[in-house]
């Protein structure tokens, strides 16, 4: 009779420990996916704070919706992992160029210089080694079309209100 005792409890004890090994192998995913998920959403935060320009991408043939990628002062853009700015779904190579963003251009860098074509309008398009892009010229590579527009400097997104409670505060301290 003892034995049919120790025998039952054995049985839910183990059941029991299996169970809370279960939940908390659970509990270890669901942390973990979590975390990841707010990871990326703070680099999207902060790429988004930190962006110096935009860069619009669109389907060659007009289809889908336009992206708009943030851009840093430096970085590269293609549709890799590793890249700052990622296109997806265009059929790009893993890195398409390196940029540098200096007094409103766009300093690009490309890996294969065939592929991309800049639209200079009544010159045609150009391929180069380097190519310097202005505020809404175009740039074709491969299904996409990108488009740059650097973001306006700190200072002008200040409403006249503002900038004028601004100054008063500053006049005050001094």
């Amino acid at each position: 009779m003892n034995h049919d005792i120790y025998m039952r409890l054995s049985l839910i004890m183990r059941y029991l420990l299996s169970a809370a090994g279960v939940s908390i192998a659970l509990w270890a995913l669901f942390t973990a996916f979590r975390d990841l998920r707010r990871a990326a959403a703070r680099r999207s935060r902060e790429a988004r704070l930190s962006a110096v320009a935009v860069l619009h991408v669109n389907a060659l043939d007009g289809r889908g919706k336009e992206d708009k990628l943030p851009l840093g002062r430096s970085g590269s853009v293609g549709s890799g992992r590793g890249c700052d700015a990622r296109i997806k779904n265009m059929g790009l190579p893993e890195l398409l160029f390196d940029y540098d963003i200096e007094d409103m251009q766009m300093h690009i860098y490309p890996a294969n210089p065939a592929y991309l074509r800049l639209d200079k309008g009544d010159e045609g398009d150009v391929t180069q080694d380097a190519l310097t892009v202005e505020k809404g010229q175009r740039i074709f590579a491969g299904r996409a079309v990108l488009c740059f527009k650097p973001l306006a400097p700190a200072g002008r997104f200040l409403s006249p209100m503002a900038r004028r409670a601004y100054r008063k505060g500053a006049r005050h301290e001094n």
